[in-house]
């Protein structure tokens, strides 16, 4: 017999996400779980993480280094940006398939998403007088439901037949 071989990092990492995740989505109430796929709960937890380092990095652009804050809010965002994909592709949506078309489409969904919410809605609520903070702040809740719903039926979508067996859904 050969040796199994140990669990990979991504592995450990992926399977404490797992149980992190579902034991938040088991304690809603029966009727919300039916409504609520176990990956919202999942995107929720990576995107609060993401949205953190956005908003570290926005204050520190803006506040402590003097940075423009359309360019504060960019860098925060493209950072933010990069780590959602890696953490809702390897953790959260477990997608298999080739990277290529993916990226494809999640750039597509984040060229939308970063011009018509994060720039110009933030930027709107700033310039009529929205403290800088809070108006990324309203800009990102519109920006977590459009992302989500972009990264489930379109970044990340699955094959029919997956769909099928997917009970988290």
């Amino acid at each position: 017999m050969t040796a199994v071989p140990p669990p990979t990092r991504i592995a450990r990492l992926r399977a404490a996400f797992d149980r992190v995740r579902d034991a938040l989505w088991g304690v809603l109430p029966t009727p919300l779980r039916r409504l609520i796929p176990a990956t919202l709960v999942g995107y929720c937890l990576i995107n609060l993480f993401t949205f953190s380092t956005d908003m570290a990095l926005l204050t520190l652009g803006y506040r402590v280094v003097g940075i423009p804050y359309g360019w504060a809010v960019s860098i925060g965002y493209i950072v933010a940006l990069g780590l959602a994909y890696v953490l809702n592709r390897a953790l959260n949506f477990e997608s298999k398939s080739k990277v290529g078309g993916e990226l494809v489409r999640y750039v597509v969904v984040v060229v939308v998403n970063y011009s018509v919410l994060v720039l110009g809605l933030s930027w709107a609520l700033h310039r009529i007088g929205v403290q800088f903070q809070l108006a990324r702040l309203c800009a990102a809740t519109a920006e977590a439901i459009f992302m989500y719903t972009m990264m489930r039926f379109v970044v990340f979508r699955r094959a029919p037949q997956a769909q099928h067996h997917d009970v988290s859904c």
